[in-house]
């Protein structure tokens, strides 16, 4: 089933806590940094993402006791590769072949769109005025959560689908209405939902 896009503004109200978003989303950083770049060395990456703040400065060099060997190694370059690895599991980036070391976005992850694994959902960017986020829609927006705006442009019931995909002209309402419904409960009194409909106003 896919997932309609939501983009939700949170509300602002005196009551409710603005909401914590981890500064240390090592994973975002990695995709940004390979979405910015044809091809990361290893060295590059860790250099990108002490300058972005994921990792402390002077974690990469640092290292500390590993196993019964007590060996030194790098926590902050075992996390970043053990994040690699996921990532190369879900076919968002690949090694450069006979490159050491080196990764990149992954080809097909350049046209095609790649769809959010059940129950991940990642940091696009945050700012004063929200966060953007990639996932599906029901595993980012709880029912317990409050809402001021709800903005969202849902995949048409098109004859012929797109690559985001689409469904069926007799199951989409209700499909529709099921994406909506975490938000329709968590929407605050006097709050609105916008639903693009089509390229015509109706």
């Amino acid at each position: 089933m896919v997932e309609a896009p939501v983009v939700v503004e949170l509300a602002r109200a005196t009551k409710q806590k603005k909401p914590k978003i981890p500064k240390d989303d090592l994973a975002t950083s990695m995709v940004r940094a390979y979405m910015a770049n044809e091809r990361l060395l290893n060295d590059d990456l860790y250099e990108h993402l002490v300058a972005d703040g994921s990792l402390p400065r002077g974690a990469v060099d640092s290292k500390a006791p590993v196993g019964k060997a007590g060996v030194g190694y790098s926590l902050a370059k075992r996390r970043v590769r053990w994040w690699q690895q996921e990532l190369r599991a879900r076919g968002i980036i690949e090694r450069i072949p006979s490159e050491r070391g080196a990764w990149r976005l992954a080809e097909r992850n350049k046209d095609d769109m790649t769809k959010a694994p059940p129950k991940v959902v990642m940091i696009g960017f945050s700012t004063e005025l929200g966060v953007a986020m990639w996932g599906a829609c029901r595993d980012v927006f709880s029912p317990t959560a409050q809402y001021a705006v709800c903005i969202t442009s849902p995949p048409y019931p098109l004859a012929n689908p797109r690559k985001y995909d689409n469904v069926s002209q007799h199951e989409w309402v209700d499909w529709v209405c099921h994406q909506l419904e975490p938000i329709v409960k968590g929407l605050l009194p006097g709050g609105s939902i916008a639903v693009n409909l089509s390229n015509t106003p109706v």
